[in-house]
C-alpha cells in the first residue's frame, strides 16, 4: 500500500483537493508547517473552508492548525495546475517538537473538506 494517503481528488470533475501524505522530517527544536490544505475549482476560486480536527495529539510535540493563504502545488498533469500561481485560501498544519526531543512522532487529523469529502489518517513525524 502506498504511503500516500490520498493524490489530488477531482469532485464533480470541478474541483481539487492538497495531496495528503503522512511521512515527514522535521528537525529538532524547529517549527515546520507539514501539510497544506485546499480545495479549488477550475477558475482556483476555494470551495469553502477545510475543516482540520486533531484526534490524537503527538506524544512528544505541538500541533497548530492555522488558516492562511496558500500557493497550491498540483503536478503540471493536473488541469488545476494553473492554480499554482494563485493564492488560494487554505489551512496549513504545524508541527513543533519539545524542546531537545529526537526520534518519531505521530498524531492523528481528520480534514473535512467544504465539499464534505472527509480524509482521516496519521502523520508521522521524524524529528532529527
Amino acid at each position: 500500500m502506498s504511503r500516500f494517503f490520498g493524490l489530488a481528488i477531482l469532485v464533480g470533475m470541478l474541483a481539487a483537493c492538497s495531496p495528503y501524505a503522512g511521512r515527514f522530517a522535521v528537525p529538532v527544536d524547529t517549527t515546520r508547517t507539514i501539510y497544506r490544505a485546499y480545495q479549488v475549482d477550475t477558475g482556483c476560486r476555494s470551495l469553502g473552508p477545510i475543516t482540520i480536527r486533531i484526534v490524537k495529539p503527538p506524544a512528544h510535540g505541538r500541533v497548530a492548525v492555522l488558516s492562511s493563504k496558500i500557493y497550491p502545488n498540483f503536478p503540471k498533469s493536473d488541469n488545476h495546475s494553473v492554480c499554482n500561481r494563485t493564492l488560494v485560501d487554505g489551512q496549513l498544519i504545524q508541527y513543533t517538537p519539545e524542546p531537545g526531543f529526537a526520534g518519531t512522532d505521530e498524531f492523528l487529523v481528520d480534514i473535512i473538506y467544504a465539499s464534505g469529502h472527509s480524509r482521516t489518517g496519521p502523520f508521522r513525524i521524524s524529528v532529527r
